[in-house]
């Protein structure tokens, strides 16, 4: 704890916090001390910024697991309770809170607290706290709340506090921000305080160790944490460093990983122990491509150093692993994953584009592809980009703005003039609304320009083939249609053809000619009752 306003040692650094990829909210507001709770699974963070306790899964999703605290420092973990140091408000001091509720338990002021830091407890019973501006050291004994003042003398800003069981002693991080400050020792029962070692670093602020006795400290102003063995060998060996005002540290020996709270970074970050085998499969961490997963024969398909036990694009290289909507799948193999940002494209389908100006939260595209929707607007027919001629268009991104959407078009599939397609959407009431922005004939190429998706054609004008006994292509076979049938049969009249059908529309009869018997049956349907479903011949037919 230090009170003012990526090179990395260690094996992949995870931000949870707010430099994480994640989209989920950083709850995270001067992180001053971290531990695990191996019954659920997650990590603990106390906020001295606001008081309060995040809980931060593995995933890095957050959540609040209490908020009855005011400035919120060093944690410790007993059996299934949580105890932390609140300082200021109605529920200074050490505080006892239910691991599986986060509902606290107990308040027990202590005298002559001014700034509780860090916590931690021994085999016979007691839990100590270290006391940053009243330069102490307290002992609580658990199992009757009672407490004294173990040490009032011989420290000077007391900080992170260890146990260190082999030799039946404390040990203190000293963070008086003057330069080579000390690692205290304190011996235990009597409190007997000596240097245990002058680490050479300025703001020492949290300890912790690891399986094999080894002592971390984290500095502030070295904006690094450091490893000695257990005997304090000197120098200091880095193990991490790049960080932002390293709190009180934490080395999870579930994990195999240093859990190291970013005070001023508002983050929590987690650096796995390169000599660490974690997930047991006899390669240590720092040569193993997937530390988390027995993956003993190291296979990488693609080739990004990530192992195809844990890479979520087993065939395409994605070493970052960002997988911003939590799909599982990731972003550069997922098909329509639609990031956040500016200009962001999106491949639907070899022949489908789709361009949103503004992305805000990221999301999947997706398009499904159809034969069933509205028909076409009055006098045009569909024309296929992709052999079929709907497209729904949808997305759960959030996004502002235009969207561009582009389309690779067959001209095989035209009837008539290229430079006349258009493009429509649906929207709500008025059914099918011209978005053409501009069209490329050379490369077959129209684009729409839109606010919101949803179902798209693209149609050229001219009748479809199910206006062949309706050549005016208003609906219905009526007075209208016995006239151009006439006209046609007896006047010279030109006949008009259906765009990719074999013959006149007038041709009901498919003779092959617009006569007298095509113009009965448009009376008797027109003014007959007649059925045009069994007196028409279907012309798109083969």
């Amino acid at each position: 704890m230090r009170r003012s306003g990526t090179f990395l040692l260690g094996l992949s650094l995870a931000l949870l916090g707010a430099a994480a990829p994640a989209a989920a909210q950083n709850l995270l507001n001067q992180p001053e001390s971290v531990v695990y709770d191996s019954l659920h699974g997650c990590y603990l963070v106390s906020n001295w910024g606001d008081g309060r306790i995040v809980r931060v899964e593995t995933s890095g999703v957050q959540s609040y697991f209490n908020t009855d605290l005011s400035s919120a420092a060093g944690l410790h973990i007993v059996g299934n309770t949580l105890y932390a140091a609140s300082n200021y408000g109605p529920n200074a001091g050490l505080v006892s809170i239910d691991l599986e509720t986060g509902t606290m338990i107990s308040c027990l002021p202590l005298p002559g607290m001014v700034t509780l830091n860090d916590i931690t407890t021994d085999t016979s019973g007691y839990l100590y706290v270290s006391e940053f501006d009243a330069d102490r050291l307290y002992r609580v004994q658990l199992a009757t709340q009672t407490h004294t003042v173990l040490v009032s003398s011989g420290l000077v800003a007391p900080n992170g506090v260890l146990f260190d069981a082999p030799n039946n002693r404390l040990l203190l991080a000293c963070n008086s921000g003057v330069g080579n400050d000390p690692i205290y020792a304190v011996s235990l029962p009597d409190g007997v305080v000596t240097t245990a070692v002058n680490t050479g670093y300025t703001a020492v602020d949290g300890l912790t160790q690891d399986p094999d006795g080894n002592i971390y400290f984290s500095s502030w102003t070295a904006s690094a944490v450091y490893r000695y063995d257990h005997n304090f060998t000197p120098p200091a060996a880095v193990f991490s460093n790049g960080h932002t005002s390293p709190a009180d540290i934490y080395y999870n020996k579930v994990r195999g990983e240093m859990a190291i709270p970013e005070f001023d970074a508002n983050r929590l970050t987690l650096v796995l122990n390169p000599y660490a085998d974690s997930d047991g499969d006899g390669v240590l961490n720092g040569a193993d491509n997937c530390p988390r997963v027995p993956n003993s024969a190291q296979s990488d398909t693609d080739g990004d150093l990530v192992g195809d036990a844990c890479d979520n694009c087993v065939e395409t290289p994605n070493p970052d692993q960002y997988d911003l909507n939590n799909s599982g799948i990731g972003d550069a193999c997922e098909e329509g994953f639609t990031r956040p940002g500016a200009w962001v494209t999106v491949n639907l389908t070899d022949s489908l584009r789709v361009l949103f100006a503004e992305v805000t939260d990221a999301g999947v595209t997706e398009v499904d592809i159809g034969t069933s929707g509205p028909a076409a607007p009055s006098g045009y027919r569909l024309v296929s980009a992709a052999g079929l001629p709907y497209y729904d268009i949808h997305t759960d991104a959030t996004y502002t703005a235009q969207i561009l959407i582009r389309f690779l078009y067959d001209p095989a599939g035209i009837a008539g003039v290229e430079e006349d397609l258009r493009l429509f959407h649906e929207i709500p009431g008025p059914g099918w609304e011209d978005c053409t922005y501009s069209q490329d004939v050379a490369s077959h190429l129209i684009w729409a320009e839109v606010t919101s998706l949803s179902n798209f054609i693209i149609a050229e004008p001219g009748c479809p083939c199910d206006c062949h006994s309706d050549p005016q292509c208003d609906g219905e076979t009526n007075v209208l249609d016995v006239v151009t049938a006439v006209n046609v049969a007896f006047r010279g009249a030109t006949a008009a053809t259906d765009p990719g059908c074999a013959n006149e529309q007038t041709d009901v009869s498919c003779d092959g000619v617009t006569n007298v018997i095509d113009v009965v049956k448009f009376v008797n349907v027109a003014f007959r009752s007649g059925d045009a479903a069994i007196q028409f011949c279907n012309p798109c037919a083969p």
